[in-house]
């Protein structure tokens, strides 16, 4: 499919993205004003695409998902419904919404954290997280300073919705260098990117 293109609005489950859009809102407590401001939009424009009037196009519905914390698959599709009936000891570990996490470059991590930049208009490529929440953002270290602390070819994904972090927890610094792996301690100033939450390294 191409990014130029609006997706289908029906799913397997009969319902709309305009439903579904609507669903994910309430569930977080935006009203549609809200959710306008947070992709950039008007309040016409998201009570069109609830009413279905018109579909979001592919590159928006993914900043959609991002904002309401709902997989794109689902958003899109529906595809998430055949895990909800599921009662097996993980199932609210599947329930958790797919999140298309934004892989960013090291030059691009600062400027999207402080705002300056859209992750989804800079974004590389993208990761599929299961995650309990959070504003996620993943970034991949092709080559890192041995001070860093960071492995090269690492992949890192970061929560960065609480921009002030807890004593103890592990995060990525900002340094003139590039991300710096580093411990955070109570009283330390500097610009947190992120929480780590998960990191691979490849061979």
């Amino acid at each position: 499919m191409s990014a130029g293109k609006p997706l289908a609005s029906t799913s397997a489950e009969g319902g709309t993205i305009g439903l579904r859009i609507r669903t994910a809102r309430k569930a977080l407590g935006l009203n549609q004003g809200a959710l306008a401001k947070r992709l950039g939009v008007t309040q016409p424009t998201v009570a069109n695409w609830e009413a279905g009037v018109h579909d979001p196009r592919q590159l928006m519905l993914a900043k959609i998902a991002d904002a309401l914390s709902v997989s794109l698959g689902w958003l899109a599709g529906g595809e998430r419904s055949g895990r909800e009936q599921d009662t097996s000891p993980g199932a609210p570990y599947l329930r958790r919404p797919l999140q298309h996490v934004p892989i960013l470059t090291p030059n691009s991590l600062s400027r999207v954290v402080t705002g300056q930049l859209d992750p989804h208009e800079v974004a590389t490529d993208y990761v599929p997280i299961t995650y309990g929440g959070g504003r996620l953002v993943a970034v991949f270290l092709p080559e890192a300073e041995p001070r860093s602390g960071i492995p090269s070819e690492t992949l890192f994904v970061l929560d960065t919705e609480r921009r002030r972090p807890l004593s103890g927890e592990l995060v990525l610094l900002e340094d003139a260098g590039g991300p710096v792996l580093h411990r955070w301690q109570e009283g330390e100033t500097g610009l947190a990117l992120g929480r780590v939450i998960a990191s691979v390294r490849f061979h």
